[in-house]
């Protein structure tokens, strides 16, 4: 019998889980860096930056928000975000890959010592299918942190330009 949705016997299919992680620093404090982890505000730093709201009361990023994206290796995208808390600085979102993966992407922003602020960026990935098992692990260490310095800097430009004004 197929599992629902995925299509792969559960007699021969086994799911792939890669995870990946980073930590970098921006000069910009907590209260500026955070709102701008939102599907609205992240098309204000990151290049060619597209998503659609599906369900947001606010407009923007909050608890059960939902918005869609396609992402150049995995495709369509839709996102759900599972915790929010600007106080703690702690957002969560569980991306759905249709017949390929699931993602859990959590952010957290603490002040940094010294002013300025400093990131956790967690990914964890899991394969819904056998072509979701191979896209995953095409996820290298190498490819994930050329990815996130290149999303570091310009959060940090973006971040630091906000402040200057």
């Amino acid at each position: 019998m197929n599992e629902p949705g995925i299509g792969e016997s559960a007699d021969d299919f086994v799911a792939r889980r890669v995870v990946r992680w980073t930590h970098f620093e921006v000069d910009a404090a907590p209260e500026t860096v955070f709102p701008l982890l939102c599907p609205v505000r992240e098309r204000e730093w990151i290049e060619n930056w597209e998503a659609a709201m599906v369900y947001s009361a606010s407009g923007v990023v909050e608890g059960g928000c939902i918005f869609t994206t396609v992402s150049p290796l995995l495709g369509k995208a839709l996102y759900v975000t599972s915790r929010h808390e600007p106080e703690a600085g702690r957002v969560e979102f569980v991306v759905f890959f249709p017949g390929t993966c699931v993602q859990k992407l959590d952010i957290a922003v603490s002040p940094r010592a010294g002013g300025g602020s400093r990131l956790h960026w967690s990914r964890t990935y899991t394969g819904l299918s056998r072509e979701g098992n191979a896209l995953i692990e095409g996820i290298t260490e190498e490819a994930f942190q050329k990815q996130m310095t290149e999303l570091a800097r310009s959060l940090s430009r973006h971040a630091t330009q906000i402040e200057r004004k």
